[in-house]
């Protein structure tokens, strides 16, 4: 599908600039063929095609299509490059584009006037870096090259086609690989070998000292994956002049899929006499043949890119002429292969094995072959381990087509996702990628200085940084495609809500610094609710400041109202005791799923959840108010410091909170459990957190929770000398995973220990030292004396991980799995 925009007619700002640059009707039709195209790609991707010729001619016209679009970017690219720099000037519409200030930045001749070689070129000097222009003359035969002729031609053809193709199952019939291989010849067609010199040295000593023994054949096999380099290796070793003055004779052969005897034999033959071989010689003829142009001559013979050897008599057969040569003891031959399977049948010395370059050797490479023409016109590109990278990334702002670049330091670890933070430079150059779609440089990497021109990316949608880069961003205004904005911290400037105004496709939307609002016009400002497309909201004041207003907070919060669309809220340092009438009884948030409330701390009532249908997730932390909850559809609570409602649920009315309710947790609470049938029969995953235990009321919870999968109590003191883990017998079947962490005084009131949970798979214990004794068990002789210890696990056991044990544990004899 083309990825080009289009307009009413007339409409279009392309189109516009075209028409002010005398490209509008070439730019016109070619739209139009475009979309055609487009329209006949689409097609064929609907049903199936037996038609072979019409199989393979789709990739031409995708092509082409792609062609097509490559001219519409790069008139586009000026375009928005024309919006963003005033002193551009139009300055003959048959001569294209060109700036003032390029113009007075030309080197001079002798005779100090200008150099029109250079005014007329296609690249101007501007400062220090080459500034592409547009060239009219250039650009108006490609769109009639593709728009007139091979798009409009090829398009027809297809859609006639297509007409006629039977909608039956396909039969694609796929080009040979064989076909697609491409011969290879011992000449280097690269100027520099990076990061192999090593292995070149170490092949020419096998390859001279094995030369010079009794041997009279020695077979070196270069081993790798396909591209790794191998046949450039073989290359490079060929160039060499130490092996050349070394060697009577050098011999290239191209083998590829079809280890064919006699073909291989004839050009062997050929690239000794250097005449042709063809004919209808049979292989003993052109062997001997060859052995006679061999007769005491030191070989060397490369068999390049090997995939199998089926009969390892063929093998033999190939290499006779070269064993038979009593006189030219030391011949050598040199495989390059793929497949080990291959390198043994072959080998008599130790094969040598292709790895990756090193790290500093690659981006010598990358560095040297990124920024060839080919690259300027690629969509994706994505780097990954940056470490020193300045140079590298600025040498992209030529890929005017770019729509993903992602350029990242460290892989996403899921089990570890606190990356520490780095800062990086941010090259100016990447300001010209106005085609960006999609900018990743890693959630740990702050980016020192963006300044106003990063405003250019105007079809930026998806921007990944430390979120402080958000909050950075200037003129964010003109980044009317971005989807997300994580950081954004209101200043006391007027109208400064009104940047959002344009930013109409937000998916993700963060707001801090709300105690800089004053009024409810300031934040209603900010259109909100004309947001279809916001999923996630954030809402924050500062929780620090010295001041609170509470009315004028109601204000700002009900100005604030998103669309009903709007699935995930959270509002934190809110300090009015009433929450909007946007969350009351009617509210139109209908979709909502999940609400975090934080730090909310004069709110005296919860929002009557029960109208909010969809709603699933509640986090509810740092509330002094809130003594009940009233929703039943919930699918994980989670309460912190909010100790009226925490008595609530634990003492009375655990069971009204949902039946469908998976994942419960309570932290930061003082009180103590009590014994409630408080039932939730659908509970997964259950976290206490600094709460204080009792065995037996905890006891008691745990035997309602018929289908606890995941149990997690984390700094939890005890009370007295109740704080015992118990586990009633025949309850939690369905446990799979226990974390227990910084719990000092709890210990396992059970003499099995843990032996009754027969489905837990996944143990963590850390920082418990009771818990930890009370789960070892002596065994003891009669005379008294402990011969061993024993930890009481269940058999099911299939990960255990034990920190801060200060002890040393004996073998763990009773897990087998």
């Amino acid at each position: 599908m083309a990825l080009v925009p289009y307009a009413p007619p007339g409409g279009s700002p392309l189109r516009v600039f075209a028409s002010h640059v005398g490209l509008h009707d070439g730019v016109v039709a070619l739209e139009d063929k475009l979309r055609n195209a487009s329209l006949v790609l689409g097609a064929a991707r609907e049903i199936e095609i037996k038609n072979e010729a019409l199989v393979e001619s789709l990739p031409e016209l995708q092509s082409l299509v792609y062609d097509a679009e490559q001219v519409l970017d790069e008139i586009d690219y000026f375009r928005i490059r024309a919006e963003f720099d005033p002193d551009v000037e139009m300055l003959d519409e048959t001569d294209g584009w060109m700036c003032d200030a390029d113009v007075d930045m030309l080197d001079e001749t002798e005779d100090g006037k200008h150099d029109d070689d250079k005014i007329n070129g296609d690249m101007l000097l501007f400062g220090a870096e080459a500034r592409v222009e547009l060239d009219r003359c250039k650009i108006l035969p490609q769109i009639s090259e593709v728009s007139c002729c091979s798009l409009n031609q090829f398009t027809d053809d297809i859609r006639k086609a297509l007409k006629l193709e039977e909608l039956d199952n396909i039969a694609l019939a796929k080009r040979g690989p064989e076909n697609q291989r491409h011969l290879t010849t011992p000449y280097l067609t690269e100027t520099k070998m990076y990061g192999r010199d090593h292995e070149r040295d170490q092949i020419m000593v096998l390859l001279m000292g094995n030369a010079r023994c009794d041997k009279n054949i020695t077979v070196l096999p270069i081993v790798g994956n396909g591209g790794i380099g191998k046949t450039a290796l073989a290359q490079y070793v060929c160039s060499d002049p130490r092996v050349e003055a070394y060697f009577d004779t050098m011999i290239w052969a191209c083998v590829s899929l079809n280890f064919d005897v006699v073909k291989l034999t004839r050009q062997m033959l050929e690239c000794v006499t250097g005449t042709d071989q063809g004919g209808n010689a049979n292989l003993t003829l052109l062997q001997e043949m060859l052995k006679g142009e061999l007769k005491g001559c030191k070989v060397l013979l490369v068999l390049d890119d090997i995939w199998d050897i089926k009969d390892n008599g063929e093998w033999t057969k190939l290499v006779s002429p070269l064993e038979s040569n009593q006189e030219g003891n030391g011949n050598v031959i040199l495989v390059t292969t793929r497949n080990h399977s291959v390198a043994k049948t072959v080998c008599t010395l130790e094969p040598i094995v292709l790895g990756g370059l090193k790290k500093e050797d690659f981006w010598e490479c990358f560095k040297e072959y990124a920024f060839a023409d080919v690259i300027c016109n690629l969509r994706s590109l994505r780097i990954s381990g940056i470490e020193d990278d300045g140079d590298i990334l600025s040498g992209f702002g030529q890929c005017i087509h770019l729509r993903y670049l992602r350029a990242t330091r460290q892989e996403y670890d899921k089990h570890n996702p606190w990356l520490e933070r780095y800062d990086r430079h941010f090259p100016q150059e990447l300001c010209r990628l106005y085609r960006l779609q999609f900018l990743n440089v890693g959630v740990d990497c702050y980016l020192s200085n963006l300044t106003k021109r990063f405003s250019n990316l105007v079809n930026l949608r998806h921007f990944i940084c430390h979120e402080e880069n958000h909050s950075e961003l200037s003129e964010v205004s003109k980044l009317s495609s971005l989807q997300e904005l994580r950081q954004f911290k209101v200043r006391k400037d007027a109208g400064f809500m009104s940047q959002l105004v344009n930013l109409l496709e937000l998916d993700t939307l963060s707001i801090f610094g709300l105690e800089n609002l004053e009024t409810k016009k300031e934040a209603t400002s900010a259109r909100l609710l004309d947001r279809k497309h916001l999923r996630s909201l954030c809402l924050s004041w500062d929780a620090e400041r010295m001041h609170d207003s509470p009315d004028m907070e109601m204000e700002v919060l009900e100005g604030l109202q998103p669309h009903e669309e709007l699935k995930h809220l959270q509002i934190s340092g809110y300090r009015s005791p009433s929450t909007p009438t946007w969350l009351g009884e009617a509210s139109p948030l209908i979709h909502l799923r999940s609400l975090y409330l934080e730090d909310c701390k004069s709110l005296r009532s919860l929002p009557p959840f029960v109208h909010l249908k969809c709603l699933k997730k509640l986090h509810l932390s740092k509330i002094c108010g809130a003594p009940e909850v009233s929703t039943h559809s919930l699918e994980e609570f989670v309460i912190e410091e909010v100790e009226e409602l925490e008595r609530w649920v634990i003492r009375d009315k655990m069971s009204l909170l949902a039946s469908e309710l998976h994942v419960l947790e309570i932290k930061e609470h003082d009180d103590q459990y009590n014994e409630k049938d408080n039932s939730l029969p659908a509970l997964e995953e259950l976290t206490i957190e600094s709460c204080c235990i009792r065995g037996t009321p905890l006891a008691h919870m745990l035997s309602l929770l018929p289908s606890l999968v995941k149990l997690e109590l984390r700094d939890c003191p005890g009370a007295a000398d109740e704080c015992v883990l118990l586990f009633p017998l025949g309850s939690l079947m369905s446990l799979k995973e226990m974390h227990v962490a910084s719990c000092l005084d709890l210990s396992c009131g059970n003499n099995e220990g843990l032996r009754g949970l027969n489905s837990l798979e996944i143990l963590r214990i850390g920082d418990c030292p009771k818990l930890m004794s009370s789960l070892m068990r002596d065994e003891i002789e009669k005379e008294g004396q402990i011969m061993s210890r024993n930890i009481l696990l269940p058999l099911s056991l299939q990960e255990l991980v034990l920190d801060g044990v200060a002890q040393k544990l004996l073998p763990l004899s009773s897990l087998t799995s």
